[in-house]
């Protein structure tokens, strides 16, 4: 089985505060409950304002103190309290009030491990809880691998019907059989 790619998405959220970013923050951990240790860092136009802190109140003196300096709030997700800030094959967080670095402004999700099922459910609390603004300009190249939403509807005798000798048409009964 081959190795899926890390995940990440951006979520165009406007105006997020610290505390709905720890809401989404503790979602996801409800989520992957393997992940029991979250560190939080908050960094200002001049400085870090925080790194690496897991005592959320720390955090949210230092915004109240600095609230027009905030650059970008981060949280990384670890295994226990002993692993290294610095280590990779954790997921992340992050939200940026404006586009840092060329990143554009939002809340950003990356995850080396996570299937889609996680980030759907996610995906789900975030669509519901906040207002998303719509990407004007999205890019949908023909081939290009997406997501797709289908229903599937169970119609009663439908099997038997396909393995009837005498049908209309055995091409599109044998694709339902094989679907």
């Amino acid at each position: 089985m081959s190795e899926q790619p890390p995940l990440h998405r951006h979520y165009r959220i406007p105006d997020l505060s610290f505390r709905d970013f720890w809401d989404i923050c503790r979602q996801y951990q409800r989520l992957r409950p393997k992940y029991r240790c979250i560190l939080y860092s908050v960094e200002g136009f001049g400085s870090q304002l925080v790194e690496n802190e897991s005592d959320v109140s720390v955090v949210l003196q230092a915004i109240a103190k600095n609230q027009n300096q905030v650059r970008r709030f981060t949280a990384r997700f670890y295994l226990s309290a002993l692993s290294e800030p610095g280590d990779y094959g954790n997921s992340k967080l992050e939200y940026l009030p404006e586009i840092v670095d060329f990143l554009p402004a939002g809340l950003h999700f990356y995850s080396p491990d996570d299937d889609k099922l996680i980030l759907y459910k996610l995906e789900d609390y975030i669509f519901n809880s906040y207002y998303i603004e719509e990407e004007l300009n999205r890019n949908v190249e023909y081939g290009m691998p997406c997501e797709v939403l289908t229903a599937v509807i169970d119609m009663r005798g439908f099997s038997s019907f396909c393995e009837q000798a005498n049908i209309e048409s055995p091409y599109t009964c044998g694709l339902m059989t094989a679907f």
